[in-house]
């Protein structure tokens, strides 16, 4: 059971459909070699007798365990199936747990994993329920895609070890069930990441459910449009907790193996995690991509104010939005999705491009633009940003403004609006119209900008400062007075 071996007060039976057709309390230390029987009993062949639905010759029998310290009864599947024989005795060397399993499949992308998996795993039978609504199917440097017709691709049977993005049309769900069932399954890691399944059913805490001899090896975690990112013992982002049938990129700084650390008595209810339980604003949808990329920031500082719990955080490529998260007053990852080279992934990040970032305010509805130090995308990767700053809104026309200090002695700033990249000229005049200084004449960004003068060495008196901007000219008056 899980992977262990029963005791003394476990049960085995076999069963004809619903009828018990013979069982042994597994006590092992009364058995020869350590090795116990399980009797099958068949039908006499008398009809209304108490053998009525045991077991006729050639029929195989199913078995279950009855485990004595949880209570629970367990459907189990044996590694080799025999026909039943009067006075038959056959080895079967394994009983594994058989479990159902129903995966929630949302329209586009998903990230998946199996806790159990039929005998025969190949991706026709294992997908057939849902074709043709699925199209492809990716794990860790293989795919397989449908054609409408066909499969085609490297993927030809899926694996407990792993974890697989589904592309689908339209929502669906696949069931289905399958064996061994085993929360402590050997996960052999290399260095970088690795696209790995979750053992168990249920959702448990990620500092929990990894060891502590090599959770300081897992640098990062990626699931299903969250992360969790690994620094100094603590972790960090909207990825809080493993959950069964679904996969996650676990990003390691050397090659490890482990088993999770499961305690089945402290699984964590149903929807815990309060970032999936936040309602994305109407207007401000996004499509799931397996590619994807995030971003941590911890501060972000705003020209009035501060962010509040509540607001959102949201990445765009150029004018598309791709991908946001509510802000709950800590350091917090911001998914930006990239193209995965289907319709409803165009426009969204390719290798190279930046992203930028706007503010979200839930109280007034206002997006406010973020700036900061921010690498460029990369896919399945995540960076940690030291800071967002609000960024001033770039200007609709050109603008030369009055000076302040005006009057002046004598040091005075000349400030003027940009609302394109272009060359800037700015030049001092006296009262006679003679140039006596130039202040800048080079290429200067959009935005408002600004350059001082100091007029110490020059004498009070009324000066005339002139900006040219392309095809923009504009002369404002200054004085001085000493």
């Amino acid at each position: 059971i899980y992977g262990n071996e029963l005791l003394a007060e476990d049960w085995v039976a076999a069963f004809n459909g619903d009828i018990c057709v013979g069982s042994r309390k597994w006590d092992s230390s009364l058995c020869l070699s350590g090795i116990c029987d399980v009797p099958v009993m068949g039908d006499d062949g008398y009809p209304g007798t108490y053998t009525d639905g045991y077991l006729n010759i050639g029929e195989e029998p199913s078995f279950r365990i009855y485990d004595a310290s949880e209570g629970e009864y367990f459907n189990v599947t044996p590694s080799d199936n025999f026909g039943f024989e009067n006075l038959g005795i056959f080895v079967i060397e394994e009983l594994m747990i058989t479990v159902s399993y129903n995966i929630m499949l949302q329209q586009h992308a998903n990230l998946i994993s199996f806790y159990a998996l039929p005998e025969n795993s190949s991706i026709v039978l294992l997908m057939e329920d849902i074709m043709p609504n699925l199209t492809t199917v990716i794990g860790e440097a293989t795919s397989a895609l449908y054609n409408g017709e066909y499969w085609m691709g490297s993927l030809a049977y899926l694996e407990l070890s792993s974890g697989y993005w589904l592309t689908l049309t339209n929502a669906d769900s696949l069931a289905g069930s399958g064996f061994p069932y085993n929360i402590n399954h050997i996960y052999d890691l290399h260095a970088g990441p690795n696209l790995v399944s979750f053992p168990s059913y249920g959702s448990f805490n990620i500092p929990g459910a990894l060891p502590d001899n090599i959770e300081g090896n897992i640098m990062l975690i990626l699931g299903e449009g969250m992360a969790a990112f690994h620094s100094d013992n603590e972790w960090y982002g909207s990825l809080t907790q493993f959950e069964g049938l679904h996969g996650y990129w676990l990003v390691t700084d050397a090659d490890i193996s482990f088993s999770y650390e499961l305690d089945l008595d402290n699984m964590l209810p149903r929807n815990s995690n309060q970032y999936e339980q936040s309602e994305i604003p109407d207007g401000f949808i996004y499509n799931q991509s397996s590619e994807q990329c995030f971003y941590f920031v911890g501060n972000i500082e705003l020209s009035n104010g501060a962010i509040e719990t509540g607001d959102w955080l949201i990445s765009y490529n150029g004018a598309v939005l791709t991908g946001m998260r509510k802000w709950i007053g800590e350091m917090i990852d911001i998914p930006a999705m990239g193209n995965a080279g289907n319709h409803f992934t165009e426009g969204y990040f390719e290798e190279g491009d930046m992203p930028t970032f706007k503010l979200l305010q839930h109280s007034t509805g206002k997006l406010i633009k973020l700036g900061g130090n921010i690498p460029a995308w990369t896919a399945n990767n995540a960076y940690v940003i030291s800071g967002l700053t609000e960024m001033q809104p770039l200007p609709e026309t050109f603008e030369l403004q009055n000076a302040y200090p005006n009057p002046f002695n004598p040091i005075t700033t000349i400030s003027f609006a940009l609302p394109e990249e272009t060359n800037v000229k700015i030049e001092v005049y006296d009262i006679n119209g003679r140039k006596i200084i130039q202040l800048y004449d080079n290429i200067m960004k959009s935005g408002y900008r600004s350059v001082t003068w100091n007029a110490d060495s020059y004498s009070s008196g009324v000066y005339f400062v002139k900006m040219t901007a392309g095809q923009f000219i504009r002369t404002n008056k200054l004085i001085l007075m000493k």
